[in-house]
C-alpha cells in the first residue's frame, strides 16, 4: 500500500510539472532571393504569446484574427520593428512588413528586404517577445544560396551573426 502511494503522488508530481512547463519560442526563416535581390522573411510566433506582449505594451483589448488584420497589422508591424533588426554586412536593413497569415495557433509574418545584391554577413537580433517571457528562444534560419546556417537566440544573447563569405 505505501508503494503505490508513494507511485501515486510520484505520478501526480510529475504531471504537474508537465503541464506547468510551457515552451516559448520562434522561429524566424530568412531566405536570399539573388534573382529578385531581395531578403524574403518568415516568423513564426505563437499567436497567444505574442497577444499577450501586443496586449500589455498597446491595447488589453486587442485579439488577434485575420479578420482584424487591418487593425493588428499596423500593430504587429510597429512591435517587430521594435524587437526584430537585421543588419546586412553590418548595415541596417530597412524591412517592410508584408502582412501575416493565421495557421492554427501560430501567426506566420511576411517580412521582405529590396534591393539586396549580395552579403557575405547578416546579423539578426531577435528580442521578439522577450519583454514577456525570459524563457523566450528565438530560432534564426538563414539560407543563401544552398548554404544554411542557424542560430538560437535568448534573453542576454539576443544578437547573432551568421558569415556567408567563402
Amino acid at each position: 500500500m505505501k508503494r503505490l502511494s508513494a507511485l501515486l503522488v510520484l505520478l501526480v508530481l510529475c504531471s504537474s510539472f508537465i503541464t506547468a512547463h510551457k515552451f516559448y519560442v520562434s522561429v524566424t526563416q530568412i531566405e536570399y532571393v539573388a534573382s529578385k535581390q531581395h531578403v524574403q522573411i518568415i516568423s513564426r510566433v505563437f499567436i497567444d504569446d505574442l497577444e499577450d506582449v501586443l496586449q500589455a505594451r498597446y491595447d488589453e483589448s486587442l485579439i488577434i484574427t485575420e479578420k482584424e488584420a487591418a487593425t493588428i497589422t499596423p500593430v504587429v508591424s510597429k512591435y517587430f520593428k521594435k524587437k526584430l533588426s537585421i543588419q546586412i554586412d553590418n548595415q541596417i536593413a530597412d524591412y517592410k512588413f508584408l502582412g501575416f497569415e493565421i495557421d492554427n495557433d501560430l501567426m506566420l509574418c511576411y517580412l521582405e528586404i529590396n534591393n539586396v545584391k549580395d552579403f557575405n554577413t547578416i546579423t539578426v537580433d531577435n528580442q521578439l517577445l522577450m519583454d514577456q517571457f525570459v524563457e523566450q528562444q528565438n530560432i534564426v534560419h538563414v539560407k543563401k544560396e544552398e548554404v544554411r546556417k542557424s542560430v538560437v537566440l535568448e534573453d542576454g544573447n539576443h544578437k547573432g551573426m551568421l558569415n556567408f563569405s567563402n
